[in-house]
């Protein structure tokens, strides 16, 4: 019997890696032109027709990618998409709006009274003749005595 072993070199791929490597050099391109092209991320989607959450997606995982290759070139000779020399800083101002005096619902502590418990009366047969409901607070000594006078009649 011959053992015939097939081993996987560094060169081959599976069609998975493949089908990523494709995407990924398809979302390089076109994040290399959205940067030169110098429009918003949402008008270069819209004219190209692309979905902006994928295009965030991937320009996020490239830009990751990119930086942990440390500046070299992602798969191509071209300039690694973490390149950030295009990007700059804009100040954005800022209004808040402070008031002198804090609303009396902010100080105040608001609190919910909670709906009465509403309990079913106690109800007390003596000798399969008398009934007596109880409701709310009643003294047990109270009763005691009528469910005895209610047991001699």
């Amino acid at each position: 019997m011959v053992k015939t072993e097939i081993k996987a070199t560094p060169e081959t791929k599976t069609n998975r890696q493949i089908a990523q490597e494709e995407k990924s050099r398809f979302w390089q391109e076109h994040i290399q032109r959205w940067r030169e092209s110098g429009i918003s991320q949402a008008d270069y989607c819209r004219e190209h027709g692309l979905k902006e959450g994928a295009f965030t997606y991937w320009k996020g995982k490239l830009t990751h990618a990119g930086s942990a290759t440390s500046g070299r070139a992602v798969n191509s000779g071209r300039s690694a998409v973490s390149d950030t020399s295009a990007i700059s800083l804009v100040p954005v101002g800022v209004k808040v709006n402070v008031k002198s005096e804090p609303s009396p619902q902010a100080v105040t502590p608001q609190f919910i009274t909670p709906p009465p418990i509403v309990s079913k009366p106690l109800v007390v047969v003596v000798d399969g003749h008398y009934r007596i409901e109880v409701s709310g607070d009643f003294e047990s000594a109270t009763l005691g005595k009528l469910v005895s006078c209610l047991r001699q009649l």
